[in-house]
């Protein structure tokens, strides 16, 4: 949560709005709140400002292994305009027939598809419990069958007609690998639990046990229809029988740990990976005549698949980056197929630009996106660790984050001048938060069990507080002056949220376990958390129920607001909804916050900025004024000028009511990128702000 000079002012971005500009007429609109600060003789105004702005609801957004998130306040519209394409790859099958790709993501509990070329990736099943680990296609019937926990589905190759068809309840306990007998028409999978090797036919009917004795760990299974058999492996080897369970034979002994396992019909030829040592290797279909495909650039393989009629094998590769990769049956010319290094953790939002940004831990990166997900872009790649938590200053054009292993960075928006503020000696950072108002940075150091803040710049480091547990996430109340904070014990496994005064002082326990109905919601790791002011609500992520909660500001009332949450860490607010509202006054200094009406003339900063090509002005009259905004370059040579004519008193902050102008100049030309200074007048009032054009 971000305190900041003119915040979230620029985020006024409604697009129904109408084009006012030169001696047309404006209507008085509702009034919004404003304070002054005097600084060296000139005029700096501190507003939250939201005209009408472009969201139609408030969001909640927040961070997991499975991308970017986002939903309404009310619970309505869940969106993920950032996914990850991978996380934990496990199955992989291959339809040749349809030309597709299948694999099970068990961390984000998906079933996803694309083309064999790892091009069109699209979610086909979402699992709302259990995890799904091993996936076979039958392409003759259209199926897909999946394994899960204690359970075996099925459905359409495009995810359609959803069908459990083994469960618990008539005789399976933990399925893993699974193999379809089209010719057959029959199934087969390994049951870990029971340490069998089963089948039944197609819909689950007649299930049959077919080796139940000498099993360790069975895992992965694989069919060979043209030969009649079945293969499986467990524990240092790979075994074979009958396809009716009889006559089972070791067929490779004397591995690590076989991972994965697949049948070449055509080749008449077996495949099987071994997880510790990273290899990829083949043999005769009995054993004989084994060879290493390849043994480098494998490193964490659990599915294996392959594309016979392409002479192709594909294997997911969990190691991060998590991966999709191919090759020649013989080991020659691997490709990538699809990959991700995006590992979501901390997360901001610029509301003036519709932009996201985002920490990626693993991939040690700091992102950006639009907020639908468009347009992702590198912004730091080079001297991160671990970045975490993050904080914008958009009036400032600064981001900040922290950096468990290095400390708290700065640098501009678009990642040029990297700054380290604070070390690692000194700062062991797990979340930021920014208050422009007072020029401080505050931050959780888990590692001290303390809150610390200093000088945006990183001077005059201090203690706020001592913390008695491990602090992680941290918000700012600009209108109350409040810090919150989430704190893990992470042996209990009890969590507790706190808030103080931003000096320290009047330190309150918010939320404990013993003050929850655990009916309605829990408080095990809280993480991220966020404020809202307006509505008086606090948010946080918990690890452990994979929950998203919110309560009262004095946590009151707690509730589950998202659940199926998958490793949520970091979260954070558009409230442009409730600023348009409501408004808001910054406060001055240490005081507190100011609230009421702007006593004065006011040339407020404009919004979008920068901007292409165009933008809005708003300002502010106490009296009827002849008002009149002159737009000049950065040598001051006029360049525009907007007449506005005689205005009665009252607030032109919307987008129907500010002076606006079309980037062009009095010839109407469009003038060229740069900086512009647009000045205010209206009776004996004059003001000069700054903005931007880009092109």
């Amino acid at each position: 949560m971000v305190i900041q000079k003119s915040a979230l002012l620029s985020t006024v971005t409604a697009r129904n709005g109408s084009k006012r500009e030169g001696t047309m007429k404006r209507e008085r609109v509702q009034t919004h709140w404003g304070a002054y600060i005097q600084w060296f003789g000139f005029v700096i105004t501190l507003v939250l400002l939201f005209g009408h702005a472009a969201a139609e609801t408030d969001k909640l957004y927040w961070t997991d292994v499975r991308g970017i998130h986002r939903v309404d306040l009310d619970g309505g519209n869940m969106e993920t305009p950032v996914p990850v394409p991978l996380v934990s790859p496990i199955g992989i099958a291959v339809d040749e027939k349809g030309e597709k790709i299948y694999w099970a993501d068990s961390k984000t509990r998906r079933i996803q598809r694309a083309n064999l070329d790892g091009t069109d990736i699209e979610d086909i099943i979402t699992a709302e419990s259990g995890y799904p680990y091993y996936v076979a296609v039958d392409t003759s019937r259209g199926k897909l069958y999946w394994t899960d926990t204690q359970i075996i589905q099925r459905s359409n190759l495009d995810g359609t007609e959803v069908e459990k068809i083994v469960t618990r309840e008539i005789g399976v306990w933990w399925p893993r690998g699974i193999a379809v007998d089209e010719k057959g028409g029959k199934i087969y999978w390994a049951d870990s639990d029971t340490r069998r090797i089963q089948r039944s036919n197609l819909d689950g009917t007649e299930i049959e046990d077919l080796v139940t004795e000498g099993l360790q760990n069975p895992l992965k299974v694989a069919v060979d229809p043209i030969g009649g058999k079945i293969y499986w492996t467990d524990i240092g080897t790979i075994f074979r029988a009958d396809l009716d369970g009889k006559n089972v034979e070791e067929t490779v002994g004397g591995l690590d740990f076989p991972s994965a396992i697949v049948v070449d019909p055509v080749g008449v030829k077996l495949y099987w990976t071994e997880w510790k040592t990273g290899k990829i290797h083949r043999s005769d279909l009995d054993g004989a005549n084994i060879e290493d495909v390849f043994t480098t650039g494998v490193k964490r393989i659990l599915g294996i698949a392959i594309g016979a009629d392409q002479q192709k094998i594909y294997w997911t590769d969990r190691q991060f980056p998590p991966k999709i990769q191919r090759a020649n049956l013989d080991g020659t010319d691997i490709e990538m197929v699809i990959t991700t290094e995006l590992y979501t953790n901390g997360i901001a939002l610029d509301t003036s630009v519709q932009k996201i940004y985002w920490t990626n831990s693993e991939a040690g990166k700091i992102q950006q996106s639009n907020f639908d997900g468009t347009n992702i872009e590198d912004l730091v790649i080079d001297g991160l660790c671990w970045p975490s938590g993050m904080a914008l200053d958009t009036e400032g054009r600064k981001v900040y984050w922290a950096d468990g292993c290095v400390g708290v960075h700065r640098s501009n928006l678009d990642g040029t001048d990297i700054e380290l503020l604070v070390t690692k000696e000194i700062a062991h950072p797990s979340d930021v938060a920014v208050d422009v108002n007072n020029g401080k940075i505050y931050w959780t150091n888990n590692q001290a069990e303390t809150i610390q803040r200093a000088n945006l710049n990183g001077t005059d480091v201090e203690d706020v507080v001592e913390w008695r547990r491990v602090p992680q996430g941290i918000a700012l109340d600009v209108k109350q002056g409040k810090i919150y904070s989430t704190e893990i014990n992470f042996t209990t496994g009890a969590g507790i949220i706190r808030r103080l005064n931003f000096d320290g002082t009047e330190l309150q326990t918010v939320l404990k376990p013993a003050n929850i109905d655990l009916r309605k919601t829990r408080l095990s790791y809280p993480w991220g958390i966020a404020v809202d002011p307006y509505r008086g609500k606090i948010y946080w992520t918990d690890l452990n129920p994979g929950r998203i909660h919110r309560a009262n500001l004095n946590g009151t009332d707690p509730e589950d607001f998202v659940t199926g949450v998958n490793g949520g860490r970091f979260i954070a607010l558009d409230l442009t909804q409730a600023i348009d509202a409501w408004g808001v006054v910054n406060h001055q200094g240490r005081q507190p916050t100011l609230w009421g009406r702007i006593r004065g003339n006011a040339l407020l900063p404009n919004f979008p900025n920068p901007f292409n090509p165009e933008t809005w002005i708003p300002y502010q009259l106490t009296e009827a004024a002849h008002v009149r905004i002159c737009i000049y370059d950065i040598f001051g040579h006029l360049v525009r000028e907007l007449d506005l004519g005689e205005q009665p008193a009252g607030d032109y902050l919307s987008r129907q009511c500010a002076a606006y102008w079309d980037g062009r100049n009095d010839m109407g030309e469009e003038v060229s990128s740069g900086m512009y200074f647009y000045t205010l007048e209206a009776g004996d009032y004059q003001r000069t702000r700054r903005m931007t054009i880009v092109q």
